[in-house]
């Protein structure tokens, strides 16, 4: 995985957590 990679997918995950906790 690239490091740009690396960085966004910290940011992705906390965006899709509230997301999930929405959903439920």
């Amino acid at each position: 995985m690239a490091k740009e990679e690396l960085l966004e997918f910290p940011g992705v995950v906390k965006e899709l957590l509230p997301n999930a906790t929405f959903r439920v």
